[in-house]
C-alpha cells in the first residue's frame, strides 16, 4: 500500500475505514466492524493510516457516500502481462482520462472520477461502478497519474452502454438458475461480503441510517438494495424472494405482489447480467458524428500563432528538455535560461516574455548557492521570482507532483535538474516507466498552467540525442542539446515546433569571484556567457552541397547589401527578392535553371535549421562563417 500517492482531494473527506483480509470495513478508532452507513464508524486520512500501521487492518478505504462528489469504475481481472489492459478496459480508462490506481490484486483497475450513478451503484461481471453506499480498498498503486476529473457529463452515457436496463418482462426468471446451496449458506455469504454490514441493516428493515416508518425511509430502494445483494448470491429467482419475504424488509404487502416482486427481481438480475461473453469484451458502439470538430482554415487562424516564453525557442506550456553529456555545462546554461526569464532579458539574442521560475536542483545541490550568487551578480540582479529547491522530488510520487506544482506559480516555468534523480527506481529506457514519467511531466505543466524543463543526459553516442526510450522526444514540445569540444560549448536547437529547429548557439563558463575564504583564496563559481561559435564544420552546422554553400555566400552578400539600404526588413533580415537576385547575377547556370535551383537549394537550407523565411524575409539562424572553394 502506497497511502502516499493517494489524491489529496479524497484524503481531505473524513470518510476512511481500515479493512480486514477479506476486505471487511473496520473502525479505525475502535478495531470493530465499521459501516458504509454509519459515519460514527468512519475516521480522517491520517487517523485510519496510523490505525492500519497499529495493525487494525490490512490496508484502508474510502466511503463513497451522497454527499462526496466522487464515483469509483472498479475494473476486474483487465490488466494482462507487461501491464497491458484488455481492449475494452483500456477504451474505458482512455474515455474518462482521470486518476487510476491498480487494485490490491494487482489485476484490477479503480478509476475514480467525479460524478453521480444513479441509485448509487451498478454492477456487472467484470465491472462496477458505485458513487455511494460502498467503500474502496484503497492501495496508492497508481497506473494513471492525474487529477481526479469531473466526468458527470459523460458518466450517464457510460452507465447506459455497459449497464442496460432490464430487457423485458421476466428477465430475472429467464437467467434464472437451479438453487446451488441452501439458504443459510446464502445468508451466510450475504453477512461475510465486503458490503456485508449493510446486508445485515437491510435485515433487519434499516437502510442509509434510517429504519422502517422512519421519515426519509426509502422501503422501495431498501427492497431493491437487499434483492440485489441476494442475487449476487444466489442467482435462484425462488430463493432470492423467499429470503427477502422472509426479512424486516419483506414484512410489508407490496413485497408479496407479483408486479412488485417481477420488477425488482429483474432489475437485480440487470445489475448482474453479463452483457457480454466475457471479462470487458467491447460492446459494439454506435458512431457520434458531434464527438469531433473538423476546424477550417478560418478557425485555425483565429487560433493565431504559438505563444513563446522565449521566442521561437521555449513556448509558454508545455514540456521541454535541455540535453547533454556531463560536464557540458547543460545545468549552467539552464539557469541562465531561468535568471533571462525572470529579468526579460534577451537569451542569445531572443526576446524573452517574463514569468517566474523554479530551480529543482535534484543534483550537485552543494555547488547549486555558489552558482545562484555568481548568476545574479553577473547580472546585477537579485533575482526575485527566480525560487530554488533543494529537496529530493519524484516524478513517480503523486504526492510530490501535487506538492511540487501547489508552489510553482500559474503560468510560470519549472525546471528540473536532472530527470535521473528525478525518477529513483525508474527505468528510462523502458517503455512502460517512461510512459509514467511523460504522464508525471505532463500532469505538472498541466497544473502550474506552464511549461516543465527537464535537464536530461544525452547517451554514450551524443549523435543520437537523449538517453533512454525514444518515447521521450516524441512527448517533447522543444529540446536543446548541448556539446563540448575542449572549452568550446555550443547548443543546438534540436527540435522546436514552429520554431528555429536546428539552429546552434555558442557559449562559454566564465569565472565569477564571489569573495575569499579564510585562507585568502578566491571562491568562484561561473555563469554562461554568449560566445562565437567555432569556425570549421562546428560552426556550420549541417554538412552542405557545393550548390547550398553557394546559395548559403549569396545570403551573405545580399545581407551586405540591405546593410546599405532601408528594406523594412529589421537588422537581420533580408528579402527574399534581393537575395534571389544576387543568386542569379552571381550563377553561371542556364537562365531557365536559375530560378529552379534557387527554390530547390533554399528548400534544403530551410530543412536544416540553417534560414528562416517568414512573409518573404529571410533570417540566417547561424552567424557567417568562411565558405572555401565554392563555385557556381
Amino acid at each position: 500500500m502506497q497511502p502516499e500517492n493517494i489524491p489529496q482531494e479524497l484524503r481531505s473527506w473524513p470518510q476512511w475505514v481500515c479493512h480486514d483480509a477479506d476486505k471487511r470495513p473496520t473502525n479505525a478508532h475502535t478495531g470493530q466492524p465499521a459501516s458504509v452507513t454509519d459515519p460514527t464508524t468512519w475516521a480522517n486520512f491520517d487517523e485510519a493510516c496510523r490505525a492500519q500501521a497499529a495493525g487494525k487492518g490490512v490496508g484502508i478505504g474510502f466511503v463513497l457516500t451522497e454527499r462526496d462528489p466522487f464515483t469509483c469504475i472498479d475494473l476486474d481481472g483487465c490488466i494482462g502481462p507487461g501491464d497491458v489492459l484488455s481492449p475494452p478496459a483500456q477504451e474505458i480508462g482512455q474515455g474518462f482520462d482521470s486518476w487510476t490506481e491498480r487494485s490490491r490484486s494487482g489485476r484490477g483497475l479503480h478509476i475514480w472520477i467525479k460524478g453521480k450513478v444513479p441509485g448509487g451503484g451498478r454492477r456487472i461481471p467484470g465491472v462496477e461502478a458505485y458513487s455511494e453506499g460502498r467503500f474502496i480498498a484503497m492501495t496508492g498503486d497508481v497506473f494513471a497519474a492525474g487529477p481526479i476529473a469531473d466526468r458527470s457529463d459523460i458518466l450517464p452515457g457510460f452507465i447506459a452502454l455497459r449497464f442496460p436496463q432490464p430487457k423485458a418482462a421476466g428477465f430475472a426468471r429467464s437467467l434464472s438458475r437451479p438453487v446451488t446451496r441452501p439458504d443459510n449458506e446464502v445468508l451466510a455469504a450475504c453477512r461475510a461480503a465486503s458490503n456485508g454490514a449493510s446486508f445485515i441493516e437491510l435485515e433487519a428493515g434499516q437502510h442509509k441510517g434510517l429504519g422502517i416508518g422512519a421519515t426519509g425511509f426509502d422501503h422501495s430502494a431498501a427492497d431493491q438494495a437487499m434483492t440485489n445483494i441476494l442475487w449476487f448470491h444466489s442467482r435462484n429467482a425462488e430463493q432470492v424472494i423467499r429470503l427477502w419475504q422472509a426479512s424486516a424488509l419483506g414484512q410489508r404487502s407490496k413485497a408479496h405482489r407479483p408486479d412488485y416482486i417481477e420488477r425488482t427481481l429483474d432489475k437485480a438480475a440487470d445489475q448482474e447480467f453479463e452483457l457480454v461473453a466475457h471479462n470487458l469484451t467491447p460492446p459494439i458502439v454506435a458512431p457520434n458524428p458531434n464527438r469531433f470538430k473538423l476546424l477550417s482554415g478560418d478557425e485555425l487562424d483565429r487560433m493565431g500563432p504559438v505563444d513563446w516564453r522565449i521566442k521561437r525557442i521555449i513556448p509558454k506550456k508545455g514540456l521541454f528538455a535541455i540535453g547533454g553529456p556531463s560536464r557540458s555545462a547543460k545545468s549552467f546554461l539552464a539557469m541562465l535560461m531561468g535568471g533571462t526569464i525572470v529579468t526579460g532579458t534577451d537569451f542569445f539574442g531572443h526576446k524573452v516574455e517574463t514569468c517566474a521560475v523554479t530551480y529543482a536542483g535534484l543534483e550537485g545541490a552543494t555547488g547549486i548557492p555558489g552558482r545562484f550568487k555568481a548568476l545574479r551578480q553577473h547580472m546585477q540582479d537579485d533575482l526575485r521570482d527566480f525560487r530554488v529547491i533543494l529537496q529530493p522530488v519524484s516524478l513517480g510520487s503523486e504526492q510530490d507532483i501535487q506538492d511540487l506544482a501547489a508552489v510553482c506559480p500559474q503560468g510560470s516555468v519549472l525546471i528540473i535538474d536532472t530527470l535521473a534523480r528525478a525518477t529513483p527506481g525508474m527505468d528510462e529506457n523502458a517503455p512502460k516507466d517512461m510512459g509514467k514519467i511523460i504522464a508525471a511531466a505532463t500532469q505538472l505543466y498541466e497544473r502550474i498552467n506552464g511549461v516543465v524543463i527537464l535537464i536530461h543526459h544525452t547517451g554514450k553516442d551524443e549523435s543520437k540525442g537523449f538517453r533512454g526510450h525514444s518515447d521521450f522526444i516524441g512527448a517533447l514540445d522543444g529540446a536543446i542539446i548541448v556539446s563540448r569540444d575542449g572549452d568550446n560549448r555550443k547548443f543546438k536547437l534540436d527540435k522546436v515546433k514552429d520554431g528555429e529547429d536546428g539552429a546552434y548557439f555558442g557559449f562559454k563558463l566564465e569565472t565569477v569571484i564571489l569573495g575569499t575564504d579564510e585562507d585568502g583564496e578566491d571562491i568562484t563559481s561561473c555563469v554562461v556567457v554568449p560566445a562565437d561559435l567555432p569556425t570549421g564544420k562546428s560552426a556550420s552546422g549541417p554538412k552542405l552541397s557545393e550548390g547550398e554553400k553557394f546559395l548559403q555566400k549569396c545570403f551573405w552578400e545580399a545581407f551586405n547589401e540591405a546593410r546599405k539600404h532601408d528594406y523594412g526588413c529589421g537588422p537581420n533580415g533580408v528579402p527574399l527578392s534581393l537575395w534571389r537576385r544576387v543568386f542569379c547575377k552571381n550563377s553561371t547556370l542556364q537562365p531557365e535553371s536559375k530560378e529552379r535551383t534557387f527554390r530547390r537549394d533554399l528548400g534544403k537550407l530551410r530543412d536544416k535549421g540553417l534560414f528562416l523565411v517568414e512573409n518573404d524575409v529571410a533570417s540566417a539562424l547561424m552567424p557567417q562563417v568562411p565558405i572555401e572553394g565554392v563555385v557556381s
